[in-house]
């Protein structure tokens, strides 16, 4: 079930590092990968994320371009 929170973060610095402390502040029930996201990602994520659900998603859904356009058109 799904509650259709939609949390988001910026991160400019310190990549890895500051993803996985995101994830830990918004404890997410799935996060959306993409399908070509590198198997060290996604292993530290299912490491330390027990009970989280990993979605592959295409590529192309993360294109900053395209998330933009896209927040803007659902936000404004």
């Amino acid at each position: 079930i799904s509650t259709g929170e939609f949390l988001a973060a910026h991160i400019d610095r310190h990549v890895d590092r500051t993803v996985f402390d995101e994830f830990v502040r918004m404890n997410p029930a799935e996060i959306l990968i993409p399908d070509d996201a590198e198997e060290t990602l996604v292993e530290g994520l299912r490491n330390r994320f027990h009970g989280i659900t990993l979605t592959r998603r295409p590529a192309d859904d993360f294109d900053p371009e395209l998330a933009r356009d896209r927040l803007l058109d659902r936000f404004g």
